[in-house]
């Protein structure tokens, strides 16, 4: 792994990658170095929002232990909520489920195993923003590197084959010998049908029904071409029926068959109504099948609306244009009420438009969803500082339980704390302050510092944090 990741104030790409998998990723970010990108990565197990939320782009670098990867998540969840421009690099051949998959599906993606080294530094430089470049960097000569071959599958077990089975007839013979066996059970014998018996429950059908029947089991799609849909499923209950309930008499089985059925009682065939129940619920079945795809065709149909809503919101935030990004976010909460990602985006949309109040009631939607939202938690903080301190202070303090190292959220609570005004709550926010420039030295924290020495009376402290605010880069 390249031993310095930059943490200076020029423009520059996040690197995301599953931690277990830092030996497969070390190589492709020391590549990018050598590219001349500016490479920011965290190998810490905490992610640092703040770096995701100010890199110019952000680059995932895709392998089997992305998809299980808590980091990965939620440095996906932070560039899409800042909504981040970033690609998805696969370097190696695998598949990813889940909200990661999902997650990832928003960015461009480079399958980087599969391609050449001259085409892959084109189609990066079309994913990367330009200035995230260092100026006259040279990029090493093209040398094509190694990829480890994917895990080949294992082999399915082969097993001996079964006895070859005589073949089926086909299929207008099919619709033949059924037809001819319904007209032989309709009464060549113009003998009336008879209910039946204990001996005659064991006759076997005709050679050719069986034949029918088990031309069937082993191709269902046979009925369609006969009947039809609703036709196949009623002739599959009449040939069943007739398989089950051979008629008894001489004409209905084999000799010992009728034998054992002389001397019992006839029985009825089944009634007209009993056969009109059984069409029926036949026809029932058929119409909830045939219900349940329409459901699952809505359902699918909705998700895709929701995806196309939220990737244009995305795109709409990043070209500035918040009015239009607010209308595609709220037609995706009309499809989805529930979707937090919505809601975080379009807060972020009333917050740019100024409109502190809708921002926070969608904070507030997001928190009652998902409680321990850190985004949530850390904008409705960033909102309420200044009006509401206390209650600002509140959300910051838990979204640091989540994160300690979010140094936006430091700054954030010390600036709640300064606008409180008493001086126990100046020197805590002094302390908020200290403990983000420790983590990483920023303007906001030396200025809010300052604010809090002259406050107190320390007219030479707050003088000394000012200079340095000037001096660092915004």
């Amino acid at each position: 792994m390249s031993e310095f990741p930059y943490d200076g104030a020029e423009p520059y790409v996040y690197v995301s990658y599953a931690r277990e998998d830092e030996d497969k990723c070390r190589r492709f970010i020391d590549h990018l170095n050598a590219l001349g990108y500016r490479v920011h990565f965290n190998d810490d197990i905490e992610v640092d929002q703040d770096k995701v939320r100010q890199a110019t782009n952000v680059v995932f670098l895709v392998t089997a232990g992305a998809g299980d990867s808590e980091e990965v998540k939620l440095e996906l969840q932070y560039a899409s909520a800042a909504a981040k421009d970033g690609v998805a690099i696969y370097i190696e051949e695998c598949s990813i489920d889940g909200t990661v998959g999902l997650l990832l599906g928003q960015f461009d993606e480079l399958k980087r195993y599969r391609m050449k080294e001259a085409f892959f530094r084109k189609r990066l430089q079309k994913s990367l923003d330009a200035s995230t470049q260092r100026p006259g960097a040279v990029p090493p000569p093209v040398v094509e590197m190694e990829f480890a071959a994917p895990t080949p599958k294992p082999l399915p077990k082969i097993e001996a084959p079964p006895a070859p089975t005589p073949k089926a007839p086909p299929q207008d013979e099919l619709a033949a010998q059924v037809a001819a066996f319904q007209s032989q059970q309709g009464g060549a014998s113009g003998a009336p049908a008879r209910k039946p018996t204990s001996a005659s429950r064991g006759v076997e059908a005709p050679a050719a029904v069986q034949q029918a029947a088990q031309r069937l089991q082993e191709n269902p799609k046979l009925l369609y071409g006969i009947l039809g849909g609703a036709g196949a499923l009623l002739l599959v209950g009449l040939i069943a029926l007739a398989i089950v309930s051979p008629s008894g008499g001489p004409e209905g089985g084999s000799g010992e068959a009728a034998a054992g059925a002389e001397g019992e009682d006839a029985g009825p065939a089944l009634t007209p109504e009993e056969r009109e129940a059984q069409r029926r619920a036949l026809q029932a079945e058929l119409e909830k099948r045939q219900a349940e795809r329409e459901r699952l065709r809505k359902e699918r149909e909705r998700r895709e609306a929701i995806a196309k809503a939220l990737g244009d919101g995305r795109r709409l935030l990043r070209e500035r244009q918040y009015d239009q990004a607010l209308g595609a976010l709220t037609r995706a909460l009309e499809l989805d009420p529930k979707n937090v990602e919505a809601y975080l985006l379009r807060a972020e949309a009333f917050y740019r438009l100024k409109n502190d109040a809708q921002a926070v009631a969608d904070y507030q939607k997001v928190l009652a969803l998902d409680a321990k939202n850190l985004a949530a938690l850390v904008g409705r903080g960033k909102i309420l500082r200044y009006k509401e301190p206390k209650k600002a202070v509140a959300d910051l303090t838990a979204a640091l339980k989540l994160d300690p190292k979010n140094v936006e959220a430091w700054i954030l609570r010390g600036d709640a704390k300064r606008q409180v005004g008493s001086k126990k709550w100046l020197r805590s926010a002094i302390k908020d302050y200290s403990y983000s420039i420790k983590l990483d030295p920023r303007p906001a924290a030396y200025y809010g510092r300052s604010l809090c020495y002259k406050k107190l009376g320390d007219q030479r402290r707050a003088d000394r944090d000012l200079e340095a605010a000037r001096r660092q880069k915004p």
